[in-house]
């Protein structure tokens, strides 16, 4: 599927839900294909972190800051309720057990050390491997810092609906197992 500006979009045959995008990219429709079609089960597994972010994001206190997980988790949530995927269905729902919520808080604090350490210590950019959703450029930009979001295509499609790139911030649709 390829987007246009305008809303336009052309199909390739697949079934097309708009949606409701407020407060992700600038004033454009977010156009994607029904969740179904387009992301594996493998890959929904991006939208738990995503979802358990945002709802942590939302606490009174806070493991991790992350506003912009919990937009695109807005944007994400009609998609998600309308699907035929029941854990898509109870994300949208906000049905998450908070242990797993406070853990993917942990990890995406550790993993947003972990490169602010290696710039502080190195330089140099960073490769954020089967992304999914991540929102780890908004959280660690310094102004210098360049990162590059590498995963499965139809998941880094979805991603670019949602999130602009730009001389810092790169997208990388590919699979850590290709060799090319």
């Amino acid at each position: 599927m390829s987007g246009g500006r305008g809303g336009r979009c052309y199909d390739r045959g697949r079934r097309l839900r708009s949606v409701c995008a407020a407060g992700t990219k600038a004033s454009r429709p977010v156009i994607a294909t029904t969740l179904e079609s387009q992301i594996s089960n493998v890959s929904t597994t991006a939208f738990i972190t995503l979802f358990a972010r945002a709802l942590e994001s939302k606490s009174k206190q806070p493991i991790l800051d992350d506003p912009g997980a919990v937009r695109l988790a807005e944007a994400l949530r009609p998609m998600l309720a309308a699907s035929d995927r029941e854990l898509c269905r109870k994300l949208a729902d906000d049905d998450l057990p908070p242990l797993l919520i406070a853990t993917m808080a942990l990890r995406g604090r550790r993993m947003d050390r972990y490169a602010r350490d290696f710039r502080a210590r190195r330089g140099g950019n960073i490769v954020n491997l089967g992304c999914g959703l991540d929102t780890r450029f908004q959280r660690i930009d310094d102004g210098r810092v360049v990162v590059v979001d590498l995963d499965l295509p139809p998941m880094i499609e979805l991603k670019r609906t949602l999130l602009d790139e730009g001389p810092r911030y790169r997208f990388m649709a590919s699979s850590v197992l290709d060799h090319a």
